[in-house]
């Protein structure tokens, strides 16, 4: 695994900037969220210890350094096998934070270095012992990836049970808590068909609403601070509750506008009203600042339902890579040393689009070259990508894509994209079959 020191990570994010560091001062949300993931990543290796960074920088905000969220996910794997998948003995929250991270990263929770990290999450007695935390975590984990699991039901049933006589909900007492309120609104969110869970959502809602001070902050445990207004926001926003909404609005100020008063001049977010830089603060600042990025941009479901209208597309022309040196030199210079043409990249789709649609959206966003041609049968026959076209490589050579590993029968255009689908273009030499697309005779 490839090693960075916390200053080399700072310069990397200067050097290449998130999206939130934008020339013309942008919008002040990404602006904060862009400050306050380089004040994290100055702090935070790609290792464990960074599952909740890595959720922000994977969730397709910002951009993270080069290699970051792959190394990341290397360093998962390593942890994981050396410690034969125990990430603990009691706390199942850390199997839901790792599940969150890795699929946030681009891979997969039930395979991290070997381990199903999803099946400690289906241990009720687990789960449960950490009161309304594990639960409330093991949901929004299990549903971050749509991983399978039979006892989400019992999970729902945990939570409701514990609804206090005043709507919201507590770690412990009965009186509701801010923080604990919002948790698990983000955990029951994906389930407002049932009755019982839209009824208890609407009076969580309107306690969380009744909790906020006539200056617009939310305290917890007696103590106004940058955390509980993070958590709202975070709430909201997998409720689809719009940040502007009235019943969260005191004296002009929404939740946005409290949160980004905790913002110092470093990025970080202070704990306290005027106190210094805290990191759990920063933390949970960023969250909610990437959550809100998210729904401004039209992403439903909040910072948590990571796959919930998201697919990643990757394009590579390793065969191309393996052979450049036979090639002409006008050539070898367009074929990446590295056979990446772009990286796995998490984009957001919208109901009926294709991978045709997906792949010339996101090409010409990220300003590569592409050509197709509209006459071919079903539209949308791909040409050449970065300036390499079909029969370049040879008679047999072309574009050809997969989709979760799959090569369909269907033209890309014909191919209607799900969330969570991993779309993969790669130039082949064979006709597919030295990229694993091996026709049956």
């Amino acid at each position: 695994m490839k090693k960075r020191t916390g200053a080399l990570l700072l310069a990397l994010v200067l050097l290449l900037g998130c999206a939130g560091c934008a020339a013309d001062g942008g919008d002040p949300v990404l602006r904060a969220a862009g400050d306050a993931a380089e004040y994290l990543l100055a702090l935070q290796e790609p290792a464990h210890g960074g599952e909740w960074l890595a959720v922000c920088l994977g969730s397709g905000v910002l951009d993270p350094p080069s290699g970051w969220l792959e190394d990341y996910l290397e360093s998962m794997a390593e942890y994981a096998a050396g410690c034969d998948g125990v990430l603990s003995q009691r706390q199942s929250t850390e199997y839901s934070l790792a599940v969150l991270a890795v699929t946030a990263a681009g891979g997969d929770a039930r395979d991290v270095g070997g381990w199903d990290l999803t099946l400690p999450l289906q241990d009720y007695e687990l789960v449960t012992t950490q009161g309304m935390n594990g639960p409330a975590y093991a949901l929004i984990a299990l549903d971050s990836g749509g991983y399978p699991a039979d006892i989400r039901e019992q999970y729902i049933q945990y939570l409701l049970s514990r609804r206090l006589a005043d709507g919201g909900f507590a770690f412990r007492g009965d009186t509701a808590d801010t923080d604990m309120t919002a948790i698990v609104l983000q955990a029951l969110a994906p389930y407002q068909e049932q009755e019982e869970v839209a009824q208890a959502v609407e009076e969580a809602l309107a306690r969380l609403a009744s909790l906020q001070g006539e200056d617009g902050n939310w305290q917890s445990w007696g103590v106004v601070n940058a955390e509980s207004c993070a958590q709202v926001i975070l709430a909201l926003c997998a409720l689809d509750v719009s940040l502007d909404d009235p019943r969260f609005t005191k004296n002009g100020a929404g939740p946005l506008d409290v949160l980004l008063t905790y913002q110092l001049e470093d990025g970080s977010f202070s704990h306290l009203p005027g106190g210094e830089s805290d990191v759990t603060a920063t933390r949970q600042a960023l969250e909610a600042l990437t959550a809100a990025a998210l729904a401004s941009e039209g992403q439903t479901g909040g910072l948590f339902r990571l796959l919930s209208n998201v697919c990643t597309l990757e394009i590579r022309c390793d065969v191309l890579t393996s052979r450049k040196g036979t090639f002409p030199e006008n050539m070898q210079q367009l074929i990446p040393d590295d056979g990446v043409i772009l990286p796995q990249t998490r984009v957001a789709i919208t109901q009926g689009e294709t991978v045709f649609d997906i792949l010339q959206r996101t090409l010409r966003e990220e300003g590569i070259h592409f050509e197709f041609s509209e006459s071919a049968v079903g539209g949308g026959y791909v040409q050449g990508i970065a300036n390499l076209y079909e029969y370049d490589g040879g008679e047999l050579s072309g574009w050809q894509y997969s989709v979760n590993g799959i090569f369909p029968s269907l033209g890309c255009a014909g191919y209607t994209v799900s969330p969570g689908d991993a779309i993969l273009w790669q130039y082949t030499c064979d006709l597919g079959a030295d990229i694993g697309n091996v026709y049956d005779e």
